[in-house]
């Protein structure tokens, strides 16, 4: 049967769900769900089929369909030293000290306030960086 590109489910989310269902289940799974978008296509409309679909995919996400997750960066962050942990550990914490000195008791400081202010502008410009990273950590080769 033949599908106008209209009536497609939509793309991205069919790709998140190839990428975290397990394989042994992904075709039969997946047949089900694009049965039922087409279902839904003639019987509710593309849009409202749509949101549906994504909705399904959404629900799907559980423990019993997620694939085993064997990337690099899975490997190298479960095998970091000891020693790089302590290390993340401290800059965070020290970080996090450098905020919040300034409201502690006690007369202001002009070296302490600027270094508040530094660590709240490195906190959020890295807060910035953090959906690069997520996107950076995706296997890109299950997303096509």
């Amino acid at each position: 049967m033949q599908y106008s590109g209209n009536d497609r489910p939509p793309h991205l989310v069919l790709a998140f769900f190839r990428w975290f269902c397990h394989p042994e289940f992904r075709e039969d799974i997946e047949g089900d769900l694009l049965e039922r978008f087409h279902n839904r296509v003639t019987k509710l409309g593309v849009r409202k089929a749509k949101w549906l679909f994504i909705k399904d995919v959404l629900l799907l996400f559980r423990p019993g369909v997620i694939r085993e997750l064997k990337s690099q960066t899975q490997y190298k962050f479960f095998k970091m030293k000891r020693i790089n942990w302590i290390r993340l550990t401290g800059i965070n914490l020290l970080f996090i000290i450098v905020i919040i000195l300034p409201f502690l008791p006690g007369p202001p400081n002009k070296l302490v306030i600027g270094l508040s202010v530094f660590g709240q502008s490195a906190g959020f410009f890295w807060l910035l960086l953090v959906p690069i990273g997520i996107i950076w950590s995706i296997d890109i080769n299950y997303l096509h």
